[in-house]
C-alpha cells in the first residue's frame, strides 16, 4: 500500500481507538466495584482556578472492592472535595473517617458504592448495553465512510482496493472484539453486583464489606 492509504487507515484506526477509551471511561463511571477511575471527572473551583481531584487529593483503595477512600492534601479542603464527589457521584454514600490517631486534622473521605438491587441491575445492563450499542455503531461508520473513500480513490486498482479493505477490515474486527470484551466484563461486574447483594440481604447473609479501612488503605492510582 502507498502512504497515503496507510496513512488514511491509521488516521481511522485512531478514531477506533478513541471511540474504545470513551466507552472504558463511561463503564468506568458506572460504579459496582470501586474504580479510582471514576473520579477523573471530578473538579473543584478553588478561588478562581479549576482543579482536578488528583491537585487536592490522593485516591486511595483499601482493601476491598466497593470502596474509595480520598484522602486531601489540605485539611480545610475536605468538604468542598466532598461535595465536588458527590456532584460527579450522587449515588455514592460517604463517612468522614480519621487515619486512626482521632486527629481532626487526619481525617479523609471513605466512599461506598451502590448496592447493586434489581433495579440498578436492570438500569445498568440496559445502559451498558446502548453505549457498546451506540460504540459499534460509530466504529461501523468510520470504517464504511472510509471504504466508501477508498472505492473512489482506488476503483482504478482492484488489486490495492482489496489490500486496504482487508487491512481494514482487520482493524474493524480487533476494534469490535475489545469493545464486546469490555461489555462482557461490565456485565460480569453488574451480575456479581447483584448476587452480592442478595446474599447480603437474605436472610443468612452476612455482609462483607467489613474492614478496618485505617490499617487496609493504601494509595494506588491503579
Amino acid at each position: 500500500m502507498n502512504v497515503f492509504i496507510t496513512s488514511q487507515i491509521e488516521s481511522v484506526e485512531k478514531k477506533m481507538a478513541g471511540y474504545h477509551a470513551l466507552l472504558s471511561y463511561r463503564y468506568s463511571n458506572l460504579c459496582i466495584k470501586a474504580d479510582p477511575a471514576s473520579l477523573l471527572s471530578v473538579t473543584l473551583i478553588m478561588g478562581s482556578m479549576e482543579k482536578d481531584i488528583e491537585e487536592v487529593a490522593e485516591v486511595a483503595k483499601p482493601e476491598d472492592e466497593y470502596h474509595l477512600a480520598v484522602v486531601p492534601k489540605i485539611q480545610d479542603f475536605i468538604m468542598d472535595i466532598n461535595q465536588a464527589v458527590l456532584d460527579a457521584h450522587p449515588e455514592f454514600k460517604v463517612e468522614m473517617k480519621s487515619l486512626g490517631d482521632g486527629n481532626e486534622r487526619n481525617r479523609f473521605l471513605l466512599y461506598e458504592m451502590p448496592e447493586v438491587d434489581k433495579e440498578r441491575r436492570d438500569f445498568l445492563n440496559e445502559t451498558v448495553d446502548s453505549l457498546y450499542s451506540e460504540c459499534k455503531a460509530r466504529i461501523e461508520a468510520v470504517t464504511n465512510e472510509q471504504k466508501m473513500t477508498f472505492a473512489e480513490l482506488l476503483a482504478g486498482n482492484p488489486e490495492e482496493l482489496k489490500e486496504a479493505n482487508d487491512t481494514l477490515n482487520k482493524s474493524h474486527d480487533d476494534y469490535m472484539g475489545r469493545i464486546l470484551t469490555l461489555l462482557n466484563t461490565k456485565r460480569q461486574e453488574i451480575g456479581k453486583g447483584y448476587q452480592r447483594y442478595l446474599i447480603n440481604h437474605s436472610d443468612d447473609g452476612q455482609d462483607d464489606s467489613g474492614f478496618d479501612v485505617t490499617s487496609s488503605i493504601r494509595l494506588s492510582d491503579e
